[in-house]
């Protein structure tokens, strides 16, 4: 009797992360297995298919056309499978059994309670992770979160949705003594304090000085905005952040001026990412109220301590 080939579920999974990533090693971090494991289930896979999926001495992975081919099927079996397991314990319980959501940390602390609050009625119960951009990205291309709220645009993922939200300008903050002068005589006079390198925001900000022809004296480098606006308002130097960055802390504006950057020209759009029909018309609910807190969150305290702000800072959904 010929042997029935099967292709097991979690090896499709196995198999996108590997499609996502750059070596297997990668994708076994990503998936918190070892790289052996990964790549037994790689060769697992070819084995039951009967075709080379991957290009194993191309760096980055290459998948063959055949990988191709299945990478296809599989976003759609993962996706399907997942929208039925939602269908049905929704039609048994009235909601979502579990969300895993990810926000990166400025759009979590200004507008994600009441985003929880609003989707609670509607999902049993709900993950929330917070953090920077590239270690929430990592823990969404592994599955492990089902809605990203992010300012990484995860462009290469072509099966993805995802909703704009917010505009969110990129604004200059310097001593209240320093008030008035433009970007070029803070660069020449004062010392810049730098959000760390490895971050989205301080790559970001690397970005912008070079299309604003700056140089900047780096002294000080700070993962954290709470940080970078308590040395910007001890006098240690100036800073660049985004607007929504500065909000969440505007109990620490005294002793800080905040300029506009080059007329609101740069700003980084903060969307919600999902996969593809996985979870209907959650994303929409998720704008709708991310819309509504926005005006209150946000405009409202811009119009106190810096209403031209809100021409630069606005939503997109």
């Amino acid at each position: 009797m010929r042997r029935s080939r099967f292709v097991e579920f979690s090896n499709l999974e196995v198999f996108v992360a590997v499609s996502e990533s750059d070596t297997l090693s990668e994708a076994a971090r990503k998936l918190k297995v070892t790289q052996s494991a990964v790549s037994q289930t790689i060769m697992s896979l070819e084995e039951s298919t009967r075709c080379t999926l991957i290009i194993r001495r191309s760096k980055p992975i290459k998948l063959t056309p055949a990988g191709l081919r299945l990478l296809q099927y599989a976003h759609n079996v993962l996706s399907e499978t997942t929208k039925i397991i939602n269908s049905l314990s929704s039609q048994q319980a009235g909601q979502i059994p579990r969300l895993n959501i990810g926000m990166i940390d400025s759009f979590a602390d200004t507008l994600g309670l009441e985003i929880v609050g609003g989707i609670k009625p509607l999902v049993g119960r709900v993950a929330l992770k917070t953090g920077l951009n590239a270690s929430l990205t990592d823990a969404f291309l592994s599955r492990s979160l089902d809605l990203l709220i992010t300012a990484d645009p995860i462009s290469k993922e072509p099966h993805l949705d995802r909703v704009k939200l917010l505009r969110d300008p990129f604004l200059v903050i310097a001593p209240s003594s320093a008030h008035g002068k433009n970007i070029q005589s803070l660069a020449r006079e004062l010392p810049f304090i730098h959000y760390s390198p490895e971050s989205l925001i301080g790559g970001q900000t690397d970005i912008i000085a070079r299309r604003v022809n700056i140089e900047f004296d780096a002294q000080f480098e700070l993962d954290s905005t709470q940080s970078l606006m308590q040395f910007v308002g001890a006098g240690h130097g100036w800073a660049i952040l985004s607007a929504l960055c500065l909000v969440r802390y505007d109990h620490l504006l005294d002793g800080v001026s905040i300029a506009d950057l080059d007329n609101g020209k740069h700003a980084r759009e903060i969307a919600l990412v999902s996969r593809r029909q996985e979870i209907e018309q959650l994303p929409e609910r998720i704008a709708q109220i991310c819309s509504e807190s926005f005006n209150r969150n946000v405009t409202a305290k811009f119009s106190r301590i810096a209403p031209w702000v809100n021409k630069q800072c606005y939503k997109l959904c």
